[in-house]
């Protein structure tokens, strides 16, 4: 129980911005000393995020960019936070856009991620720059790259991503098989049904036009949390065969 708490809470806390969860980044600091916690300041608001430097010959840069409020894979993304800098990768948790603002808008929310991403390029190393983003932040994320609002992304792994409001869900899904970069798209039965919808629509169609392209099902972890082990491996074997 203590474990599940702690994996509950390691992503939870990665999601909010100072100063509303302060505290909790320092517990979180505390359970992970090998981190780095981070503040930065922008024009609008101040937040942390959360590194932690590689401990094995540096690959490059990670970038965790959780969903707000209902985490999508947060056993996966806890695995990750621990297995990624045995790998070579420097780990930074960007946290999410504050969804608890009801009356933001789809650009609204863009923006906001925006504003977290400029200033973090002063923490990111030389070398190739990973993003693994889920739920919704992974929605508000396509259509940056797509218009090459955050660039110079060497790959990304987009777990669930969707928007609740199907105009823009549509359209996530059409960016997402057209970035002109390697994507690893991870489905999953426990995913939104927006982005589960069309998942098998998006296999088809880039088979046939985007061989950067990759679907991914993460299946069976609530009954087999051992699994974990086999999709970490079986993500940083992706990253390997293409190229990293």
């Amino acid at each position: 129980m203590a474990k599940l708490l702690l994996q509950v809470l390691a992503v939870a806390i990665c999601c909010w911005p100072l100063p509303h969860l302060a505290a909790n980044w320092q517990d979180l600091y505390r359970q992970y000393p090998e981190a780095q916690l981070q503040s930065i300041q922008t024009a609008t608001l101040p937040f942390s995020v959360l590194m932690r430097e590689a401990s094995a010959p540096r690959k490059g840069t990670v970038v965790l960019m959780p969903a707000a409020n209902l985490p999508v894979a947060p056993e996966l993304f806890f695995n990750l936070h621990h297995q990624l800098p045995d790998q070579g990768w420097t780990l930074i948790m960007l946290p999410a856009p504050d969804y608890h603002q009801q009356s933001g808008s789809f650009a609204d929310f863009q923006q906001q991620l925006l504003s977290r991403w400029q200033p973090l390029q002063s923490l990111i190393a030389q070398g190739p720059i990973i993003l693994i983003a889920e739920g919704n932040t992974a929605g508000l994320l396509q259509g940056l790259l797509s218009e090459r609002a955050i660039a110079n992304i060497s790959a990304l792994v987009s777990i669930g991503a969707y928007w609740p409001e199907p105009a823009y869900n549509n359209l996530i899904q059409q960016q997402l098989i057209n970035h002109n970069l390697p994507v690893l798209d991870i489905v999953s039965p426990s995913f939104h049904p927006a982005t589960q919808a069309t998942a098998l629509q998006r296999q088809v169609q880039a088979r046939m036009t985007n061989p950067l392209y990759r679907q991914y099902p993460l299946l069976g972890v609530d009954q087999h949390p051992a699994l974990l082990t086999t999709q970490v491996k079986t993500l940083l074997g992706w990253l390997q065969t293409s190229g990293f």
